[in-house]
């Protein structure tokens, strides 16, 4: 693999976890304030689940570009 994009490729996938974990922080927390309803809460988990299928899939594509790529 090309050092260039090997360095992209790493870049790309520490940037775009380090997202979906902020994302999944804020979720935490906002399902700790108890200050929202439960139809909320329920629409967090939701998003929190996709989340988590994103990050894998993102996951999952760097190392098939690692693979393949080059």
């Amino acid at each position: 693999m090309c050092l260039p994009n090997f360095i992209y490729l790493t870049f790309e996938l520490v940037g775009t976890t380090l997202i979906g974990v902020s994302v999944l922080m804020v979720h935490e927390r906002m399902k700790r304030e108890h200050k929202i309803d439960e139809v909320v809460i329920e629409e967090i988990n939701k998003e929190r689940l996709v989340t988590i299928i994103g990050m894998a899939l993102i996951i999952i594509g760097y190392i098939v570009q690692l693979l393949f790529r080059c």
